[in-house]
């Protein structure tokens, strides 16, 4: 009898310790996800430019963004390898139930779509139109960013 009781005792709290987790990861907001709650960064792991991998130069592989909860500012770091880039700053929003992340710095702002966002992973997918040598042209960019711990 002992031993039935301890085991259903185990079940019951190995069970309910599954539960909490997965109702603390649920409860947490697409901003908070975003900024940690106050401040987070992210750094860009991979990215695609119409489906093609687009390689990552060293300059860029240490850049990151930090998005913060507070006035829904971001930051755009060039890290120490620069490549002439210099620090930005700018503010964020979402919108569409939280799967649209616009972005605005300096009077433009680019709205781009979330297709995942977790605490540890983000990835971004924008349709975009250039005049690339005089002529209108549509692209795609998917963008996979890491959490910077």
């Amino acid at each position: 009898m002992k031993l039935k009781s301890m085991r259903l005792l185990t079940f019951l709290l190995s069970t309910s310790l599954l539960i909490s987790c997965s109702k603390d990861e649920e409860s947490k907001s697409a901003t908070d996800l975003l900024t940690g709650g106050s401040s987070k960064s992210w750094r860009v792991e991979s990215r695609t430019f119409n489906g093609t991998l687009d390689p990552i130069d060293s300059c860029e592989a240490d850049d990151f963004l930090t998005f913060n909860k507070s006035g829904n500012t971001f930051t755009d770091n060039p890290g120490n390898i620069t490549c002439g880039a210099s620090v930005s700053s700018g503010t964020w929003a979402l919108s569409n139930n939280d799967k649209v992340l616009t972005m605005t710095e300096g009077g433009n702002s680019n709205a781009i779509d979330i297709n995942e966002l977790s605490e540890h992973k983000m990835v971004l997918k924008g349709n975009f139109t250039d005049t690339i040598i005089g002529v209108p042209t549509a692209y795609t960019i998917v963008v996979t960013l890491g959490h910077v711990k």
